[in-house]
């Protein structure tokens, strides 16, 4: 048990020196030709037969120790030594970890690349180096690595199964934080030919700086349990097929995800998913701008298949390079009309593309999927709950089941029918999230029928209606009248944060009319939309239950406003949606991003894939809850903004 030899170690210098006192004993007996005394040597012989045994002992509790995993207590650490040597790609440390845990990890030692001259020795760099590696050389570009962009030969790690999980850099040194639980691997960046001639080691300390959550204990994400709100109704509004822009049914939905545009983004970017290029255009851009950069090119584009009228909102791909062209996990994302708890179900259509066939259309060349089409789904579970973003996952089963079917190219493939589903953690503030325990009724607010301060339920319903039919109003005129959002601060649209950098250089090169048009555009179109809201808040206000008025009153300084995001979000996307369009339209909004984007390489290569109409709504609805949020604590901590008697009554006295 190489984690635990210091303790061992505390009892070898006693066992030797009793054995040298033994040893002692029997040479004074030689030398002088006498018989030792016999009692003496019995009496030594007996004390390290009790020595060896106590160590015996201490060591089977060693390795019980070392074998169990214990919670540590708050501010407590482990730490463990590793060796990885220059011939293996990847070493099992045996030790196990809980999501959320942190971990210090400190490297050090050398390892060469010996000088080759074979055709592969020339196509990669050589020589020696520490933990973090050579740099990358264009060599590079066409072997794969398991972290693409670190350095060649770094120390690599990665917390689970070689098939999901995501592997990161370590380096030198690093701290990091365990998405999910699992088993802590460390491997060496470089290919399986790479460790064949590899010389030396690297000598790695793991310190446990905490252990994580006992909560967060099974492997590679939560276990599957039902999502309330995904039911048979949900199930059979979703299509069960996408199809090609000629009509022609083509590759299953085999997946829903929920959560808010950032969420889903995040969580294939921290998967390891890249954004598919759209155009050929900027697959030629991005392609030489990667390896001018001495970057491996995987977003390679992909065909348009349509789901509600529309083709794909985000393409997604995960390849190796070099055969991205060939073979790459890769799928297609729609938002839904539908919505869970405040936020969009996104339908995917994911696939392995595993070579080529003919396409039985026009006798073309196209993609040849791999038929057995829940791997797909599978890689697509573990990849993204190994992030540690999914509080929620399952598999269920529609009424109508697809089992077996062909693509719009002739492929055929075939299914259980099952169809994935992960909800992601709600990063917003204040947000519960699934699988939260929920607190007792008599701790989450004043019992329902009475309180200390002899409000009636009524009256907290009556009161809390009011207030929010004032801070409602007043947020709606704020924002829906022109200048409401371009000279507040607070929520005016900018351009996405990824051309922020181009744009800002563009003003100071006196080019930034461009930008300042589009800007003026996407705030007026927000401006337009909220007077929509006025309609949609009542109507929730309605449905609003006393349990509800209760929580509310008796909850954050911005519970209300949580209310209105968890119940109206959905149905406010869709009524700002046309009219965020519709204005964009009339006031050049739409020409100026197309104008924009096409006169700007550098924002070209940067807007593949961006939604111009959505990413407007989602800031019209951040501004909207930002100063429904203002106007919530404004009645809540001042007095003077109670301006009637049931609001002062109500919430004077909570």
């Amino acid at each position: 048990m190489p984690h635990r030899l210091q303790d061992w170690g505390r009892l070898m210098p006693a066992v030797l020196r009793l054995h040298h006192r033994h040893a002692c004993l029997n040479n004074t007996r030689k030398i002088a030709g006498q018989r030792s005394d016999t009692m003496t040597i019995v009496a030594t012989r007996t004390a390290m037969k009790v020595a060896l045994l106590a160590l015996c002992v201490a060591g089977m509790v060693c390795s019980t120790a070392w074998a169990q995993v214990a919670p540590a207590k708050a501010g407590s650490s482990k730490s463990y030594e590793v060796d990885v040597a220059g011939t293996k790609v990847w070493v099992d440390t045996n030790i196990d970890v809980h999501g959320e845990a942190k971990l210090r990890f400190t490297a050090t030692g050398k390892i060469t690349y010996p000088p080759d001259d074979s055709y592969s020795g020339r196509s990669r760099t050589l020589g020696t180096f520490g933990p973090d590696g050579l740099g990358r050389g264009w060599a590079d570009l066409i072997h794969q690595y398991a972290v693409a962009d670190a350095g060649h030969g770094a120390l690599i790690g990665r917390i689970g199964s070689e098939s999901y999980a995501q592997a990161f850099l370590v380096g030198a040194s690093k701290e990091y934080d365990v998405p999910v639980a699992g088993r802590l691997m460390l491997g060496i960046n470089q290919s399986t030919s790479d460790a064949a001639t590899a010389e030396g080691s690297f000598h790695v300390t793991i310190e446990v700086l905490d252990e994580g959550s006992k909560d967060a204990a099974n492997p590679g994400g939560p276990v599957e349990a039902r999502v309330p709100g995904i039911t048979p109704d949900l199930l059979s509004k979703i299509p069960r097929r996408v199809s090609d822009p000629a009509g022609n049914p083509g590759d299953m939905v085999n997946a829903l995800i929920v959560g808010t545009q950032e969420q889903m983004l995040s969580v294939f970017t921290t998967a390891g998913w890249v954004q598919v290029d759209k155009t050929v255009g900027n697959t030629a851009l991005n392609a030489v701008m990667d390896s001018l950069e001495k970057k491996d090119y995987l977003t390679m584009p992909m065909s348009s298949l349509f789901l509600f009228n529309r083709p794909q909102d985000y393409g997604f791909a995960h390849a190796e390079p070099v055969k991205v062209a060939m073979s790459r996990n890769h799928l297609r994302v729609w938002k839904s009309p539908y919505a869970l708890e405040g936020r969009p179900v996104w339908c995917v259509a994911a696939t392995h593309d595993i070579g080529f066939e003919r396409d039985q259309r026009n006798n073309g060349v196209t993609h040849k999927i791999d038929p057995a089409i829940d791997g797909e789904r599978e890689y697509v579970n573990g990849t993204l709950s190994g992030t540690g973003l999914v509080v929620q996952r399952d598999h269920v089963s529609p009424a109508d089941p697809l089992t077996t079917a062909k693509t719009a190219t002739g492929g055929e493939f075939h299914s259980d029918g099952r169809v994935l589903v992960l909800v992601l953690k709600d990063t917003r503030n204040g947000s519960a999230q699934p699988g939260d325990v929920p607190k007792r009724a008599d701790s989450a607010a004043p019992p329902i029928t009475a309180d200390a301060s002899g409000l009636s339920d009524s009256k907290i319903t009556a009161g809390l209606k009011e207030a929010l039919q004032v801070s409602t109003g007043n947020a709606i005129a704020s924002t829906g009248k022109p200048d409401g959002f371009l000279n507040n601060e607070a929520i005016k649209i900018l351009v996405p944060e990824k051309l922020a950098t181009i744009a800002k250089g563009m003003r100071m090169m006196g080019m930034g009319a461009p930008i300042d048009e589009l800007e003026v555009g996407m705030n007026r179109a927000a401006e337009q939309a909220t007077p929509k809201a006025k309609a949609i808040f009542l109507s929730a206000l309605e449905k609003m239950s006393f349990a509800d008025a209760r929580k509310i009153l008796f909850g954050s300084d911005t519970a209300a406003t949580d209310y209105f995001k968890r119940t109206s979000s959905a149905e406010l996307t869709t009524a700002f949606s046309p009219i965020v369009h519709q204005s964009m339209e009339n006031v050049g909004v739409v020409k100026a991003y197309d104008n924009l984007v096409e006169s700007t390489p550098a924002i070209s290569s940067l807007a593949g894939g961006f939604n111009l109409d959505q990413y407007v709504v989602g800031k019209t609805l951040d501004g909207l809850f930002y100063m429904l949020g203002q106007e919530e604590q404004e009645i809540r901590k001042n007095p003077a903004a109670r301006t009637t008697s049931l609001l002062k009554d109500v919430f004077g006295r909570k």
